[in-house]
């Protein structure tokens, strides 16, 4: 199932400001740890622009999450998790039944 619907704590709720920018800003800060390169940043962070905006934010980039982000990305010990595509019940069941056969 995808993990994203699209839909994030709306700008116009009755949330702290702090809360909503928080979490825009934790949607910046994951597009930026998970893109592996220049290019897939770029389409990541047009990803969440549109998110943001599409949730009622009219400038989400002014909570700072894409700047602060990058400094800690260039970091040497830093690392991202790891994220796994979606595999889909046939394909697991391959994987598993393959796996069967090594042991």
């Amino acid at each position: 199932k995808p993990q994203n619907k699209g839909i994030i704590l709306n700008a116009r709720s009755h949330h702290p400001e702090q809360t909503k920018q928080e979490v825009v800003k934790n949607f910046y800060k994951t597009a930026i740890e998970v893109s592996s390169g220049k290019e897939e940043l770029q389409h990541s962070l047009k990803i969440v622009d549109k998110l943001a905006v599409d949730n009622g934010y009219k400038n989400p980039r002014k909570f700072g999450a894409h700047r602060s982000s990058k400094k800690r990305s260039r970091d040497k010990t830093y690392k991202a998790p790891l994220v796994l595509p979606h595999l889909s019940e046939v394909a697991n069941n391959s994987i598993r039944n393959f796996a069967r056969t090594l042991r």
